[in-house]
């Protein structure tokens, strides 16, 4: 074909290293797309390109790999909806993939056109080429719209080859599935079957760069990788706040184990709290606490803490005398003498230390 054009669908974010190439006839004009988002692990990258006379009339495009799973039990994850790069759906089959996903995806509400013809395409993979689906138990699928547009009958041709993989067996079972090297060939009724051969011809000539495909798979590996480590990171963040939920329960046993014995020194001290003089010598001369409640402290041996969640302004008392006394405003406390406890990490609630009264 020394008379047709070739397009090269470049990738810029590898230095526009060739991902493929195809031809076309010389008058006609082309495009590509290449676009890579890492949180896609499952698919990070999607090509799509195309061909078309100047008029617009005639036209081959190229469409992005549509991969999907299906998940058992999918814990009410809706159907359709996007997972790491694959479109959450059940299998399906070729002809059915094409005509209720494809096409609806790419051409929008399935009331503005009309499919006139479906079929199976058993060798669509080896049709064009696609080596490298050669792996892969692969079979294919083409289904003719029409949709009348400004008084005209447009036609389109969809392919692609569809595959299924084995699921993979666990607790949560996910099978993989999707359609391979999908594209369109477009033209109106008047046309289509006589343009039909040029179509084709342009369809069939793509072929992709295996240092490229190569390059898809380690990123692809390498962004699995990081996943696992994200979830392994995840299942280790949960260990520990399970850690520190076991420990921050045993801190609130100890807290109301301390306001109990507050309370049973208090009724045995009673006589002498009540016999004290409400400015004793010496007490309660330096600060907003009143005598009496300083006198209190030293009786009960326990420092006061200035309570916030108290409407009548009581204090909290730490019988440990403990270097630091944590509070969530809400009434409870930590008291404790280790200077690098922050019992904020992994709390649902916000702690600070507490005023001594």
């Amino acid at each position: 074909m020394p008379h047709w054009s070739s397009c090269l669908i470049a990738d810029p974010l590898h230095n526009g290293m060739a991902v493929a190439r195809f031809l076309h006839p010389p008058e006609w004009r082309s495009d590509s797309q290449v676009v890579w988002n890492m949180q896609n692990t499952s698919q990070p990258v999607l090509t799509r390109a195309f061909a078309a006379s100047p008029d617009g009339r005639d036209a081959v495009e190229f469409l992005p790999f549509e991969g999907c799973c299906w998940i058992q039990p999918n814990y009410g994850q809706p159907v359709g909806s996007q997972r790491f790069g694959l479109t959450l759906l059940p299998p399906m089959a070729a002809v059915d993939a094409v005509t209720q996903f494809l096409i609806p995806k790419h051409r929008g509400d399935p009331r503005n056109h009309r499919v006139v013809d479906a079929h199976p395409v058993a060798d669509l993979a080896a049709q064009i080429g696609a080596s490298e689906l050669s792996g892969v138990a692969s079979s294919g699928a083409m289904v003719r719209v029409e949709a009348d547009v400004n008084g005209t009958t447009i036609v389109e041709e969809f392919y692609a080859c569809h595959y299924v993989l084995a699921p993979l067996p666990g607790q949560i079972v996910q099978q993989n599935w999707g359609l391979a090297r999908a594209f369109a060939l477009r033209s109106d009724r008047d046309h289509f079957d006589d343009m039909r051969p040029t179509l084709w011809r342009t369809a069939t000539s793509i072929v992709f760069h295996h240092e490229w495909l190569k390059l898809c798979e380690r990123v692809a590996q390498q962004l699995n990788g990081q996943f696992v480590q994200a979830i392994e990171a995840g299942y280790d963040k949960l260990r520990s706040e399970a850690a520190f939920e076991q420990q921050f329960l045993a801190y609130n046993q100890q807290v109301r184990d301390n306001q109990s014995a507050a309370v049973a020194a208090s009724v045995v001290h009673q006589h002498r709290v009540d016999a004290a003089r409400w400015n004793a010598p010496g007490v309660g001369g330096g600060g907003g606490q009143p005598a009496q409640e300083a006198l209190g402290d030293q009786l009960l041996r326990g420092s006061a803490y200035a309570d916030p969640n108290s409407a009548e302004g009581n204090y909290w008392y730490d019988q440990g005398n403990h270097e630091y006394v944590w509070t969530d405003g809400q009434g409870g406390f930590i008291p404790t003498n280790d200077a690098n406890l922050d019992p904020n990490i992994g709390s649902d609630r916000s702690w600070r230390l507490a005023d001594r009264a």
